[in-house]
């Protein structure tokens, strides 16, 4: 017989594992619900104990009322920051949707810039004593006002083309006075060329409508327009701007999920003293805990035992592992229990149909299995010894139902106790051509199975085939 223990590494069948767990449900059940009684048990116990105790029900109420001011306080400002910045986040994506700074590429920026000269005709006469005054600088003043304070603004917006609101509109348009030239430059920023040059044809209209009131409620100049010029430019600081309105937005946002994670996380206390009714409430929570935490030790406990058991845990571990052939299965017919079919159900996702049949066509199937096999390795007139480290009564049980059915003219079966500890069974083993094992999937350790293979190797005994009892 080869072996191939030193190459064979154990493995865990998860399907088998699932089975077994749920094989294991009248347990597990029975736990759960004691663990659920004792947590609803004691707490059933210490809340009827505090009710009737007038001192602790009103200090617990005091503790009550102080934890659930807390917790209120906690939630309403939690609620306030989300609101306020949920409204600035809608703000700001309200602004970047309609800014036309948000939209103009700042690798592709347009920019008009327009100048204006204004002329008084002041001169300074040296041989006179008194000079008249220089109305310049107050001229080029209220100019650079009422493109700063809005008159320039409203002009725009009542006569461009598209609508634009007050706010958009001062991004793009600045004004700067220079009084050592007595000029006042305006410059235009926006998308493209024809932009520019829309606005800057109403800045023209305006300025022109405002010589006339400016001269005469200060005096007479001239207005010269000395430049006009658009050009495209690349503006790192615009692209600092847009970059920094944007993560105000994410950021923003960051804020709110982690203070919306805080309110979603907060408890909100439970009066544990007003009534009975509150008393009921918690009892069935501590039950319903209880009971999942009792599940999930138990669970754990078997999951556990199945994987450091020993245990022979399915037939391929043997045939892997000793490279030993099936001969068949066996099931022993267990006393019925209560909801039995529950069992079955579980035992059917195996998807194993020997599960379904009968002892007697087990054996029948075992028999002529085990006929062929004998056949094929030329044993004729032969001894051959029936054992295995599983239950002696079962090995019994199934040697005689085969013996029945075999013939025994042409093969003598032995029945022998387990090798591993029984004498005879040792001088039985030295007197038979062959060996048949019966050993049982969830009751048989796999280190007795090794000791017993190693018994029969030490006499170069052939082992046909395996028998396993489930």
């Amino acid at each position: 017989m080869d072996i191939h223990e030193e190459e064979y590494e154990k493995t865990i069948d998860i399907k088998e594992l699932i089975i077994n767990t749920l094989l294991s449900w009248r347990i597990i059940l029975i736990v759960a619900l004691i663990v659920a009684l004792f947590f609803g048990g004691y707490k059933g116990y210490s809340g009827l104990k505090a009710l009737n105790n007038d001192t602790a029900m009103q200090t617990q109420t005091e503790i009550y009322e102080s934890e659930f001011k807390v917790y209120q306080a906690n939630k309403n400002n939690l609620t306030s920051q989300i609101e306020d910045l949920e409204a600035i986040v809608e703000a700001q994506n309200e602004y970047n949707e309609n800014s036309i700074l948000m939209k103009i590429d700042p690798f592709d920026k347009y920019e008009l810039n327009m100048s204006y000269y204004v002329d008084t005709g002041y001169q300074i006469i040296p041989s006179m004593s008194y000079q008249n005054k220089d109305i310049t600088q107050p001229i080029l003043k209220t100019y650079d006002n009422l493109a700063k304070n809005g008159e320039l603004h409203s002009y725009i917006i009542e006569n461009l083309s598209y609508q634009i609101e007050d706010r958009y509109l001062r991004e793009i348009i600045t004004s700067e006075v220079d009084y050592d030239s007595d000029t006042i430059s305006l410059t235009i920023v926006n998308e493209d060329s024809e932009s520019c040059n829309e606005i800057g044809v109403l800045v023209d209209q305006f300025m022109e409508l405002e010589q006339k009131n400016i001269g005469s409620s200060i005096g007479d100049y001239t207005l010269t327009s000395l430049t006009e010029s658009i050009i495209s430019k690349v503006d790192f600081n615009l692209l600092d701007i847009q970059k920094s309105k944007l993560e105000i937005i994410s950021t923003d946002k960051d804020i709110i999920i982690a203070k919306t994670e805080v309110l979603n996380n907060l408890i909100q206390p439970i009066n544990t003293s007003s009534s009975k009714d509150n008393l009921m409430a918690i009892l069935l929570k501590n039950v319903a805990l209880g009971f999942v935490i009792g599940l999930f030790l138990m669970v754990s406990i078997v999951i556990f035992r199945y994987i450091i058991s020993g245990k022979l845990l399915d037939r391929q571990e043997l045939e892997h592992r000793y490279n030993l052939k099936t001969i068949g299965s066996y099931n022993i017919k267990k006393k019925e229990r209560k909801f039995e079919n529950l069992d079955r159900a579980i035992l059917s996702l195996r998807d194993d149909k020997s599960l379904q049949m009968s002892n007697k066509e087990e054996i029948s199937l075992i028999t002529a299995k085990l006929k062929l096999m004998l056949s094929n390795e030329k044993m004729k007139k032969c001894n051959v010894l029936f054992t295995g480290t599983g239950h002696s009564e079962n090995i019994m049980d199934i040697y005689n139902q085969v013996k029945e059915e075999i013939n025994t003219d042409s093969y003598n079966l032995i029945y022998g106790e387990n090798i591993n500890y029984n004498a005879d069974t040792i001088t039985q083993l030295e007197q038979s051509e062959a060996v048949i094992l019966v050993e049982e999937i969830n009751g048989t350790t796999v280190s007795e199975i090794n000791k017993e293979i190693k018994s029969i190797n030490d006499f170069e005994k052939k082992v046909i085939g395996v028998i396993f009892v489930i």
